[in-house]
């Protein structure tokens, strides 16, 4: 039977798939996207905080140790990405679905939100759809380290709700649901200061009225927000000293011009998001004289603010849209500069809501009264609709990796140095160094005493083998920052290729001078120490190394190495492990470990590591002759033949799969072929004991015995231990 509900219901479903549908698509091209290296580096592809989830390091994201390696305290943030690593590693389409996962489910519950505020479903569905396809969120949801952003909102838009439910119905589950999500929300970022400001708000809309108890109701959300504050301060001046001016600040009244500039900016965006960008710094200008458009801009927003509440102060739920969007936006626009620049399109995701709803709701009024005309302003809106979808999967492109991101940066901003630094930047992770020094000699030609670009220059200088470049950028990184940890230890790096150990040596104990918990340079001083002999100074530095990093696994992977170096198995195969454990990327580790296994006499651990390996580099020539070496030893020649021969097909020159393969094709008594291995090994490498041996045997088995006998004189003479039978046959049958 059907009820007076049912098309309601239905309704209100189709809404949802709607405007979760819509939004999939206008977001789709995201999963197609990599990393960047704006923070995704910094929080995901360079974090080994993130690549375990073992139940005795989860405390660690919420440790102090924390907030010193990350400088913020967004701890479940961080989880949400380990539970990504667990399920896809460092696959970037597992982090950006995740990231849309939740942009959906933001959307969903923007539609709850405004249905409950409106009590109107034509209302909530447009307000929720503007939500998911609005070019403005395309950075919050394409940029997986703002996972933070779409996360938090998630909760903070969970606690409004459950709040408002509690405000009706005066039940105690959906407050305890409030203070829990609330709590969700600042462990995934701190915005949620405004949660309690905005459950005023809430009473306000249900016409509660400001008592000692509706007070008292808000003391666990202040006390959260306090908290939360506090340590956020602290993060941002862990020396303690508490203060409001940080290098981006200008004068109190500047500020309060830019600050209404951003706030009109937001508002154009939100009209027409054309010309977005993930950066929009200051103007040039801005501190010799502000821009006309920022001196205007405050009386702009004070009228457009004064025609609203003139309007629609009689409608409360309106009044809740306006108030919703400026509490929100207030503490993110800059009157207290943290950043260098002047807005942001993410700092709009959570206060579009209140936007959107008041534009939705002044849509559904007037095509109430539209009459004929309603239906070209649906068309208008459909327009609009499919029009920000397109600029949403175009800006969504623009994310695909960081080359494509900066680029369209200068392209609008090219006066910034910065950004001619980042770009350089992912340049050099790519290989590209040439372009990368081009970007990196143009933002120093913007800003001369830019340490990080010289620093960066150095690096692809290093790269490209110009040491002495190198080691002239890291001076001049120094010289502007004398603290500049990183190019402390990347000049002693180019100091060990130039064999300069005693300079090297000097710049790894400075930068841990530095920086005490500096994993990486404890880790090279190690490298450094095994080059010189002190194999006991560089097994204390790879213990530092963990003790301060104990997630790295390339420190465990350099240990490995120095224990196998001393011919320690058992602990090489262990740390092998452990690099592997947290998330080694190299397929270098499985073969390492591998070869290992082989010589402790573990082959079929052995075969598994090199088949891994394989599947990891399918064309890796040591992955081949370890395999090789280990199909060799148990017997099986032809395919051990056949792994040499990979390896040799990706490196001719080597001598050693050649050699390899000669004995390969001994034992299947291919002697001819066997000999013609021997002695090109021995071509590329006249002093090869084992050559001459393994040639000598070969011809013993063929009965050419002056040819073994001076094979295996000559192997004699190279030191190598002939087998005395071997001798005494060939000088037998010769006689």
């Amino acid at each position: 039977m059907k009820t007076a509900n049912t098309p309601k219901l239905f309704l209100l479903i189709a809404a949802c798939f709607a405007a979760v549908i819509l939004t999939a698509v206008a977001f789709l091209p995201c999963l197609n996207n990599g990393f960047t290296n704006w923070d995704d580096n910094v929080y995901i592809t360079e974090t080994p905080m993130v690549r375990t989830l073992a139940p005795d390091r989860v405390g660690d994201f919420f440790t102090a140790r924390f907030v010193n390696d990350y400088h913020d305290y967004h701890p479940l943030t961080l989880i949400s990405y380990a539970v990504d690593y667990a399920i896809g590693g460092l696959n970037p389409f597992v982090y950006h679905a995740t990231n849309l996962i939740l942009h959906l489910g933001n959307t969903l519950m923007v539609l709850w939100l405004v249905l409950g505020v409106s009590g109107c479903l034509p209302a909530a569905f447009l307000t929720a759809l503007f939500f998911g396809i609005h070019p403005l969120h395309v950075e919050s949801v394409a940029w997986v380290a703002e996972r933070k952003d779409v996360l938090s909102t998630f909760f903070y838009l969970g606690s409004c709700i459950a709040y408002d439910a509690y405000a009706r119905n005066g039940k105690p589950l959906p407050y305890a649901v409030a203070v829990v999500a609330t709590l969700l929300s600042f462990l995934s970022k701190s915005m949620a200061i405004t949660i309690p400001i905005v459950l005023f708000l809430y009473d306000y809309l249900r016409g509660r009225k400001l008592t000692a108890a509706t007070v008292a109701e808000k003391i666990p959300f202040i006390v959260l927000a306090a908290v939360f504050t506090i340590v956020t301060t602290l993060i941002h001046h862990p020396e303690g000293g508490i203060t409001l001016k940080s290098e981006y600040s200008y004068s109190f009244v500047r500020s309060v011009f830019v600050a209404g500039h951003a706030l009109i900016f937001y508002l154009w965006k939100s009209l027409y998001p054309a010309d977005l960008s993930c950066l929009y710094p200051y103007p040039p200008t801005i501190e010799s004289a502000i821009p006309f458009a920022y001196l205007i801009s405050p009386v702009i927003a004070a009228a457009i603010a004064g025609i609203f509440l003139w309007r629609c102060s009689s409608d409360r739920r309106l009044l809740f849209g306006f108030f919703f969007f400026l509490i929100t936006i207030g503490p993110l626009l800059q009157i207290v500069p943290t950043t260098w620049t002047v807005a942001a399109d993410r700092y709009m995701y959570l206060p579009s809501v209140g936007l959107f709803y008041i534009g939705c709701a002044g849509y559904v009024w007037i095509t109430a009264r539209a009459g004929r005309f309603r239906k070209v302003c649906h068309a208008v809106l459909c327009v609009i609709i499919g029009t920000f979808i397109v600029l949403t999967q175009q800006r969504c492109s623009v994310w695909k990796n960081s080359v494509t991101l900066w680029t369209d940066v200068i392209r609008q901003y090219p006066f910034v140095p910065n950004i001619w630094n980042s770009r350089g930047s992912a340049y050099s992770e790519s290989g590209s160094y040439a372009k990368a020094i081009e970007d990196f000699t143009a933002g120093i030609r913007l800003h001369e005493n830019y340490p990080s670009a010289y620093h960066n220059r150095g690096n692809a200088w290093y790269a490209l083998g110009q040491y002495d470049k190198a080691l002239a950028d890291y001076a001049a990184a120094i010289m502007w920052e004398p603290s500049y940890v990183s190019a402390y230890n990347n000049r002693a790096n180019v100091y060990v290729a130039k064999r300069m150990f005693d300079e090297a040596l000097a710049d790894y104990s400075k930068a841990i001078e530095l920086n005490p918990r500096y994993a990486n340079a404890y880790a090279n001083r190690a490298y450094l120490r095994q080059l010189t002999g002190d194999m006991d100074g560089s097994m204390n530095d790879l213990a530092a190394a963990i003790a301060v990093e104990p997630a790295n696994p390339d420190t465990y992977f350099k240990r490995a190495a120095a224990f196998f170096r001393q011919e320690k198995h058992a602990e090489a195969i262990a740390d092998y492990s452990r690099a592997i454990e947290l998330g080694m990327r190299s397929h270098i580790a499985y073969v390492n470990r591998g070869y290992i296994l082989h010589l402790a006499g573990d082959r079929d651990g052995a075969m598994r590591d090199l088949d891994h390996a394989l599947q990891l580099a399918p064309d890796d020539f040591n992955a081949h002759l370890n395999r090789g070496i280990v199909f060799h030893s148990r017997g099986e020649f032809a395919k051990a033949s056949d792994d040499f021969t990979k390896a040799i097909l990706q490196n001719p020159l080597s001598s050693l799969a050649l050699n390899n393969r000669g004995n390969s094709l001994v034992a299947l008594g291919r002697l001819d072929e066997a000999i013609a291995d021997y002695s090109r090994a021995i071509e590329l490498n006249g002093a090869y004991p084992d050559a001459y041996n393994n040639r000598g045997i070969a011809h013993l088995l063929k009965k050419e015995y002056g040819k073994a006998s001076a094979d295996f004189q000559e192997a004699l003479r190279l030191g190598f231990r002939v087998n005395p039978a071997f001798i005494e046959e060939s000088r037998r049958a010769r006689q």
